[in-house]
């Protein structure tokens, strides 16, 4: 396992073999390179079976905040082992967000 921070607060840490079973293969990278190889990805593609980013912290709270103010953030990109099945986020990210001003109307396109 491999952590790298950022002196930030940030930090990612990227995990290159199933904890389960130490197997290096998993299903969504393997068959992240075959869609390379058919022409359906650009070179280097790499695709996991999930990613998720998420704000952590109460909505309600986060409201108050002044604009500028710092939320925690956190990031998974999951896939699955290619020899014993096992769910596991080879890369976990977490960190801060400065909260920015959010629009009061929406324009959607075609209706400016």
């Amino acid at each position: 396992m491999k952590r790298e921070h950022d002196g930030k607060g940030n930090s990612t840490t990227q995990q290159d073999k199933c904890p389960a079973c130490g197997s290096k293969k998993r299903v969504f990278e393997r068959l992240s390179e075959e869609a390379v190889e058919l022409g359906a990805a650009p070179p280097g593609f790499k695709m996991g079976y999930q990613a998720t980013q998420q704000i952590v912290g109460d909505p309600e709270w986060q409201a108050k905040q002044p604009m500028g103010g710092k939320v925690p953030v956190g990031g998974t990109v999951l896939d699955i082992c290619y020899d014993c099945h096992a769910l596991y986020a080879p890369v976990v990210h977490t960190g801060k967000a400065v909260k920015a001003p959010t629009p009061k109307k929406l324009v959607v396109p075609g209706q400016g």
